[in-house]
């Protein structure tokens, strides 16, 4: 968990960067969308085809009924004792209670950091939801367009599943939430490597083999920490606000007053020039 929040903070302060294609991704939502629906696709048919760990919004939904029986052809085949409909409202329920979860743990933590005063409680009681919604969103997406996909067999419930959870990441076009699209990009990276191991556990050919054995965790997981701290230490602007928490929660507020005594450090020396 630690090395995925390290990657993804890793994604956020690269897109925060002033160049072009930093600039492109992180200025357009449409894009982002595409993005997000890849990514969504991506992960959601590595957890169902190989069953890969992590966490996601939902999990994948599977056939009930092998598509060489007879009754494959009738319904969707995924929910036995309950009606489309009923899945729906069960799947938009649970999300939507996980979600508001969410929502009511961040006023809080909001609050909890201010001094208590009746308008702050005020405020507090006012909160806007948006987790809620957008699990429910993705949910809806992905479970109607499934159900509709093999109610009209359109193709094989593999590719009706596939298209289902690309479809579910136009959620992020309504309720665009930028850390959620962090970990998604993140996400789908390691399903992707997951998959070429396993496609390459068995490959005879050297530089495969080599590729499959380094042990790029090893390597790569102290680099993207150190890169962490510089940045949140020398230019805290490409940090966001997941970034400065993670590393104050770990150093107990060190990194913030070292970053401010740095950046003091830095005004001086170019005020001296």
């Amino acid at each position: 968990m630690a090395s995925t929040t390290a990657y993804q903070l890793f994604v956020e302060s690269l897109l925060r960067r002033d160049n072009v294609f930093s600039k492109t991704i992180s200025g357009s939502k449409t894009i982002q969308t595409a993005i997000f629906m890849l990514c969504s696709a991506l992960i959601l048919h590595g957890k169902r085809a190989y069953d890969m760990k992590g966490f996601w919004l939902t999990k994948p939904s599977r056939s009930t009924i092998s598509e060489k029986s007879e009754d494959f052809k009738i319904g969707c085949n995924m929910h036995p004792n309950l009606t489309c409909g009923n899945y729906l409202w069960e799947g938009v329920r649970n999300h939507f209670l996980m979600g508001l979860a969410i929502d009511c743990l961040r006023a809080l933590k909001r609050v909890s950091t201010q001094p208590l005063s009746t308008k702050r409680w005020t405020k507090t009681m006012n909160f806007r939801m948006y987790c809620g919604p957008l699990f429910s969103l993705y949910i809806v997406l992905y479970r109607l367009t499934h159900c509709l996909l093999n109610r009209l067999q359109v193709a094989p419930d593999k590719l009706n599943h596939a298209l289902a959870a690309y479809c579910a990441g136009l959620s992020h076009f309504l309720y665009p939430e930028m850390t959620l699209f962090h970990f998604a990009v993140v996400q789908a990276v390691f399903v992707l490597w997951r998959m070429f191991q396993i496609y390459g556990a068995r490959t005879e050919n050297t530089i495969s083999r080599a590729l499959l054995d380094f042990p790029y965790t090893y390597v790569l997981y102290p680099l993207i920490q150190a890169h962490c701290v510089h940045v949140h230490l020398m230019r805290p602007q490409l940090c966001g606000k997941l970034h400065l928490a993670m590393d104050n929660t770990f150093t107990n507020n060190y990194a913030t007053t070292i970053m401010n005594k740095v950046q003091e450090t830095i005004k001086r020396g170019k005020g001296l020039q």
